[in-house]
């Protein structure tokens, strides 16, 4: 093949695992925000638990088998990002809608208008769930939790409450360990993109099959296997001198004949 196509061949083949290995972190990236939006809004219950569910699992397993297919089953690519994405995932629960009200959010100061003790499945789980009024007198949440000291009724507290109501309201809480947990995931997991991408590369250009021609030899010599080449020209080189010593034993009776 001339040299001019080969290179643009490999270009192709190259640019290709760009797109793979893009499109699977864009993938990574749009699962992430859909399961922090279906936590973050609004909804009822069985609805989050149920969606949430489904989109946690698919962001656990869902890129593993994606990139067992771009890595071409390279063995340990499954352990190598299913840790971070389990973690990723955890970050989605607290991040995309804390942001948000952040963002958008309005401060208000919402008072305790009364409390109900909750027990838990053990005994450290046992806490107090809150029902909140805005400052108008309005319900805002049915039912806020806190872990620090409990509240008495009529304290108030300090809320995020989103202007179109589609996010719930939250306290304006510190995620900064959320935020360091979500940059080190997505960090890692978006090397491991490249990593994986570029040994299922190799591993596709070692697999190619060789290209049928007169000579028998792949146009992409860096990746034929020479030996099989090399073998099969020596035994037809000796398949040649053996015929020239049959040929000679022909001329021997020849000239038998002729005494």
């Amino acid at each position: 093949m001339d040299k001019t196509l080969q290179e643009a061949e490999l270009r192709a083949g190259w640019g290709l695992v760009v797109v793979r290995g893009t499109s699977f972190l864009a993938a990574v990236a749009v699962l992430w925000l859909l399961l922090g939006v279906v936590v973050a809004v609004d909804i009822p219950s069985w609805v989050e638990f149920v969606v949430g569910g489904v989109l946690f699992v698919t962001l656990m397993f869902g890129p593993v088998f994606a990139m067992m297919k771009i890595s071409e089953d390279v063995p340990w690519a499954l352990w190598a990002l299913l840790p971070f994405l389990v973690a990723l995932g955890g970050t989605a629960i607290a991040l995309p809608g804390d942001h948000y009200l952040r963002t958008f959010g309005e401060q208000v100061t919402a008072t305790v208008v009364d409390r109900e003790w909750v027990e838990g499945r053990k005994r450290r789980d046992d806490h107090y769930r809150y029902v909140l009024h805005d400052p108008d007198g309005r319900p805002l949440v049915d039912d806020h939790t806190t872990s620090g000291d409990p509240l008495e009724v009529g304290e108030t507290v300090e809320m995020l409450v989103d202007p179109l109501g589609v996010v719930e309201p939250r306290p304006p809480a510190s995620q900064g360990v959320m935020e360091t947990a979500t940059w080190i995931s997505g960090g890692w997991i978006a090397l491991m993109t490249v990593v994986l991408s570029v040994m299922g590369e190799r591993r596709r250009r070692r697999m190619r099959p060789k290209r049928p021609g007169g000579s028998g030899r792949s146009d992409d010599s860096d990746y034929s296997d020479d030996s099989d080449d090399s073998g099969w020209s020596s035994d037809s080189d000796g398949g040649s001198g053996d015929s020239g010593d049959s040929g000679g034993g022909s001329s021997d009776s020849g000239g038998g004949s002729g005494d």
